[in-house]
């Protein structure tokens, strides 16, 4: 034998009521924002703040000056030989 089960239907007593919706989500954002805003704000600035300004420093200052200045000066190099020699071939070429 099988049992027939009702379908469940929303009784008026089980409803919030209209009026309470909007408090109720007042109510729910008022307190999520105030559990959410300083906890997180203070979690993340002490996150943030001092590992990721150190992490970034340390990325930043050495390594990238060091690789910058290489290039800068590996460009600077390969310009003045190139211009050197355009220079001196060419001043070459009108000596001979």
């Amino acid at each position: 034998m099988r049992a027939t089960v009702a379908p469940v239907t929303a009784t008026p007593a089980t409803r919030i009521p209209g009026a309470a919706v909007p408090m109720l989500k007042r109510v729910m954002t008022m307190a999520i924002t105030l559990v959410v805003s300083p906890v997180t704000i203070t979690a993340i600035m002490l996150v943030v703040s001092p590992v990721t300004i150190m992490a970034i420093t340390l990325a930043v200052s050495p390594g990238m000056i060091m690789v910058i200045t290489l290039v800068a000066n590996l460009v600077m190099i390969t310009a003045t030989m190139w211009v050197a020699n355009r220079v001196m071939t060419t001043a070459g070429a009108e000596w001979l």
